[in-house]
């Protein structure tokens, strides 16, 4: 934005006190987003690896609801903002922009992922013909005109993102709901090993997760505050701790929200869900405003639920980490299960 010109003025020499491109804004300016095109947003969010894009390629099954979408600005944000790199009105304007952006993208496949393989694909959504022939839409105002009469859910995938809620609702209000996905930590950790997260981040190019230097060494954001452990223990042992602080951070975050808000949250249990996903997809539409369709039948069928998950699964993941963890920090994964089953007891079906 530049707020003088040479031709204004007669030359920047005369644009005193005006700020110009290459200048620090004043402090004052407060960024806000007061005209906005996303009415509904569904973020699904979870842990990484904890079966989210299987929850948002179910709702984008549904009457209304957008198809899964992986937006940058939903795993790096609150991130940045928590780190104190980021102003609170800025992350709000970025993540409301970010919002309106993505929803007229998709409703003209400008930025529409067509790779066949990829999991936020069109050929991987259940309405593939939805996406072709938004290709050949007008856009500009018949654009905006086409969102309002259709009203649109629109959803993105996020890893962690509430841990800081408080800081979306700022940014959404009533326009936001959550699905958060919990998933048995033994699972996770098994995940995360299973693609080198104990070692790959901030070492990797491949893997895209924030890092900083700590002395001559980097470390991923997760070691903040134990960074000389971090680096003295083995990729079981940080993995398993890594997983428990952004559980742990995940659930502070929630309980700092106020009661309204919160209940614009709905946890699904994975576990739960891929046994007996029926109801679940029936409270999952009464919670987002919307229908299933005979789109969700398919689309569960695709995803293998209902499944019957093997009762030695889980035994064996566990004795795998085991296999490799210190007492220590099997003590935390312990704790964990208990954490976890005491939010199933909380949140699962029935409750």
């Amino acid at each position: 934005m530049v707020l003088d010109s040479e031709a204004d003025t007669g030359g920047p020499e005369q644009a005193t006190g005006q700020a110009t491109i290459g200048k620090p804004q004043p402090a004052d300016v407060k960024l806000v987003r007061a005209a906005t095109l996303c009415k509904e947003f569904v973020l699904v969010d979870g842990v990484g690896r904890s079966g989210k894009g299987m929850m948002g390629h179910v709702l984008a099954s549904m009457d209304r609801v957008e198809k899964v979408r992986l937006d940058l600005a939903y795993d790096t944000v609150h991130r940045l903002y928590l780190l104190g790199k980021l102003p609170h009105d800025a992350a709000v304007s970025m993540l409301s922009i970010e919002a309106d952006m993505g929803l007229y993208n998709n409703y003209i496949s400008r930025e529409v992922n067509f790779r066949f393989s990829d999991m936020t694909g069109i050929w991987a959504n259940t309405k593939p013909a939805t996406y072709i022939r938004r290709l050949f839409a007008e856009e500009g105002q018949p654009v905006v005109d086409r969102i309002n009469r259709e009203r649109p859910i629109f959803q993105s995938l996020s890893h962690d993102a509430l841990e800081c809620g408080n800081l979306y609702f700022d940014a959404f209000g009533e326009r936001l709901k959550f699905v958060h996905v919990i998933r048995d930590p033994v699972d996770i950790i098994y995940e995360w090993l299973r693609r080198g997260f104990g070692e790959r981040i901030g070492t990797d190019g491949r893997e895209f997760q924030f890092s900083y230097q700590w002395r001559d060494q980097v470390v991923p954001i997760y070691a903040v505050g134990w960074e000389d452990e971090y680096l003295s223990i083995s990729p079981t042992d940080r993995v398993i701790r890594m997983v428990n602080i952004a559980f742990n951070e995940i659930f502070r975050g929630y309980s700092e929200m106020s009661e309204d808000r919160q209940a614009r949250v709905k946890f699904v249990i994975f576990e739960e869900f891929v046994v007996s996903p029926h109801p679940y997809c029936r409270e999952l539409a009464d919670f987002l405003g919307t229908t299933i369709t005979p789109r969700t039948k398919r689309r569960l069928k695709k995803e293998q639920c209902p499944r019957v998950i093997p009762d030695n699964q889980r035994g064996e993941r566990l004795q795998g980490i085991r296999d490799h963890a210190s007492a220590e920090y099997m003590a935390i994964l312990s704790e964990h299960q208990d954490q976890y089953r005491d939010h199933v007891a909380k949140y699962g079906l029935g409750a």
